[in-house]
């Protein structure tokens, strides 16, 4: 089984291409080297976890805090920051839907303590005339595991 940190990115990102947000339609990888050739894609990847132990036993029980980058990614002539913020409104909108597809991260429901977005980061380069952009949601994870089994939430 994957780390459960791995899990929860999973999760997502099924959840955004369960939902086809969208027209990125089936490009939603959870790998930082995919290679992006057909825009708009999404990655959805874990970043910093810290890990504090809730007991002093063996094993521990672990409470994690873990950032997940959600990022979209799109091409533009014009209207680029339009086209970003359309895809963050539309990947938190699947994300956090009041009623969610009966799914990998509704089926963690109970086992993230916590779970909500706390950043919003956009970014762009010049390809000739267009210009590539990416919205870069991050959400907070808060979920816990204990120290002999790292694949398994609690």
């Amino acid at each position: 089984m994957a780390l459960a940190a791995a899990q929860v990115v999973d999760a997502v990102a099924a959840r955004i291409k369960g939902v086809g947000v969208t027209d990125s339609g089936e490009r939603v990888y959870t790998s930082r080297a995919w290679p992006l050739k057909d825009l708009p894609a999404w990655r959805v990847v874990a970043e910093e976890e810290d890990i504090e132990a809730l007991t002093m036993h063996t094993p521990a029980l672990l409470q994690h805090v873990l950032r997940v980058a959600v990022q979209g990614n799109a091409e533009a002539v014009s209207d680029l920051d339009d086209n970003l913020n359309g895809l963050a409104s539309q990947a938190l909108s699947a994300i956090f839907s009041l009623t969610p597809p009966a799914d990998a991260l509704a089926a963690l429901g109970g086992k993230v303590k916590s779970f909500v977005p706390v950043a919003i980061a956009r970014d762009f380069a010049g390809e000739g005339q267009a210009r590539l952009g990416q919205v870069k949601v991050t959400l907070q994870a808060t979920f816990q595991t204990m120290s002999n089994a790292p694949d398994v939430l609690v």
